[in-house]
């Protein structure tokens, strides 16, 4: 299975850059595989595959079916003269998610339920991802999608109001741009993110940024 890509932190080349903006989701990135001959028949974390008795992963499976395989595939048959085969990119979250973390002992929390699976990207066998302006043609809007918070060329100062927090409370957004080879994304995360990164992970938080 094609892993998610790493996403680079916004920087001055991607000034100016039209671009859209959506909400970024503290959580697990999962990959759904569909091929017209199998259906939904591979499940993976970004590094690894899982299946139904993952005691972590397990029940992202039937959310995905029950919320967003029928919508996907309807909307990728559609597309472009049904693909042999894509991929579907999820974040797997529950309402106290953190860093990726979902038990509810680490969260010190009673309960992170329900978990729910927001689709994030669609990628397609042997054409790559889909542009976001196709994604947002496709699933803007949509129960269980991202949500996309603007189209407009990427300022300074749009940069600084996420980092504040004006954008959107919690992680940040992802801003998303091009198409083709010249596809791109970069993150902006919100300074309160990262202080709770700084005090619960101490010298490592970075390796959570």
């Amino acid at each position: 299975m094609k892993p998610y890509p790493s996403i680079p932190h916004v920087s001055e080349k991607h000034l100016g850059l039209i671009c859209y903006s959506f909400v970024k989701y503290d959580g697990s990135n999962l990959r759904f595989e569909y091929s017209r001959k199998q259906g939904w028949y591979k499940f993976g974390t970004r590094h690894r595959l899982f299946d139904r008795q993952d005691p972590e992963f397990g029940g992202a499976i039937q959310v995905f079916l029950d919320r967003l395989a029928e919508p996907v595939e309807r909307m990728m048959r559609d597309f472009n003269g049904n693909p042999e085969s894509f991929m579907a990119f999820c974040e797997f979250l529950g309402p106290h998610s953190f860093a990726g973390q979902h038990d509810p002992q680490w969260l010190n929390v009673e309960s992170n339920e329900p978990k729910e699976l927001v689709l994030i990207d669609v990628s397609v066998y042997k054409r790559g991802m889909l542009d976001p302006r196709r994604f947002v043609e496709l699933f803007g809007g949509q129960q269980h999608v991202a949500q996309c918070l603007d189209f407009a060329p990427l300022t300074d100062q749009y940069v600084i109001d996420v980092r504040s927090g004006k954008i959107v409370p919690g992680e940040g957004v992802i801003l998303k741009g091009g198409e083709g080879h010249g596809f791109w994304m970069a993150k902006i995360k919100t300074e309160q993110y990262l202080d709770r990164l700084r005090s619960r992970f101490g010298t490592d938080w970075k390796k959570y940024e």
